[in-house]
Order: C-alpha cells, then sequence, then structure tokens
C-alpha cells in the first residue's frame, strides 16, 4: 500500500523477482499474480523505488439482495474494481521496480526508468447459479477470456461492470487487463522487463 525504496549498497549484478497480486476472490479464487524476473547491473548508491502490488478486495454481503452490495476495489498499484452487484472480485495490482518515483500509471511518460514489472490477477465472479475463478497475469500479452467490458490502460486494469450480475475487474500491469462484463472473470494484465 506504499513505495519504498532500495538504496543499493554495493556495485554488482542483482537479480530482481516480482510477483503480481491475486485478484479478489467471489466464491472462486482470483487469478494468480505473475512472477517476473531478471538481472541487471547496478551501481553503489542507485536508487530503486518499489511498489507491491495489493490483492484485490473480495466480494461481502451488504444488505439482504446481492443488488445492495458494494462494488470491490482493486488492489493497489493498478487493481481494476469489480461490480458491485452480485459482488464481484477487484482485480490484484502490479508489482514494479523503477528508477523513478510513482505507480505504474504515473510513468506512462517515463517508460525508460521501469525496470520490471509483474502483473496482477483479474478478480473472480459469481451469480446465483455459479462462479468463476480470476484469469492470471500473464507475461507480454493480455490473458482475456469471458465477456470483456471495459480494456485496461497503461498500469491500470479496467472496472467490471454489466446490466445482470456483472463481471471481476482486471489485474494491474504494464497494460492492465480487461475487466468482466456479465457474469465473467477479470483478465489478468501484462508484464514487462526492460532492457538493461
Amino acid at each position: 500500500g506504499e513505495e519504498k525504496t532500495f538504496v543499493v549498497p554495493e556495485a554488482g549484478n542483482y537479480k530482481l523477482e516480482v510477483w503480481g497480486a491475486q485478484g479478489g476472490t467471489s466464491n472462486a479464487a482470483g487469478g494468480a499474480g505473475a512472477y517476473s524476473h531478471g538481472t541487471i547491473s547496478l551501481n553503489k548508491g542507485d536508487l530503486l523505488y518499489i511498489n507491491v502490488g495489493g490483492v484485490g478486495n473480495s466480494y461481502g454481503p451488504q444488505g439482504s439482495s446481492e443488488y445492495n452490495w458494494v462494488a470491490s476495489a482493486g488492489g493497489y498499484n493498478g487493481g481494476g474494481t469489480g461490480y458491485s452487484a452480485c459482488g464481484q472480485g477487484g482485480g490484484g495490482g502490479a508489482t514494479h521496480i523503477a528508477l523513478k518515483s510513482g505507480l505504474l500509471s504515473s510513468l506512462s511518460e517515463s517508460v525508460d526508468s521501469i525496470i520490471i514489472v509483474a502483473s496482477g490477477g483479474g478478480g473472480a465472479y459469481h451469480w446465483k447459479n455459479g462462479a468463476g475463478s480470476g484469469l492470471s497475469g500473464n507475461g507480454y500479452t493480455l490473458n482475456n477470456g469471458g465477456n470483456l467490458y471495459q480494456a485496461g490502460s497503461f498500469g491500470q486494469g479496467g472496472m467490471g461492470h454489466g446490466n445482470a450480475c456483472g463481471g471481476g475487474g482486471g489485474g494491474g500491469g504494464y497494460t492492465g487487463g480487461t475487466g468482466g462484463a456479465n457474469i465473467s472473470p477479470g483478465s489478468g494484465g501484462t508484464s514487462y522487463i526492460g532492457t538493461y
């Protein structure tokens, strides 16, 4: 839920590993976050900015009617919002490391500062006759499926919506996952590894 910094103690090659966050549940599991890794040469005193994605919120009953439930917020660092009707899961946030401060979505004009990204998973969905898991975060292509509602953008997953029970939120990522439409899961976002 907040940015951390790391000051490189000694020059050398460093292995970086990042895991995106899981999407929120909704009588089914949220999609798993992606995993990215790579090795980078760093100098003593280099400053890295680290934002760890947050798990998408899961639904919770808010009264006797499913249509009175509240929307499930996406996780920190770009998870999309799950639709309120029937209580759909929010998307998981991305985890990234960069040479510049800020959430991933704020770095669209500074993509050369982004070292590595692991995308978040999509939020799960459910309705009275069933449920479905969110889609996992992916590599360089979106992990889409089901009915799609709102496309994600740079660093931000799309929100779920619908004219019935709606869908789960998209996972955060270099490109955010697509939010689900009627009774559909949120999609996982894309990951990224820079050239250093």
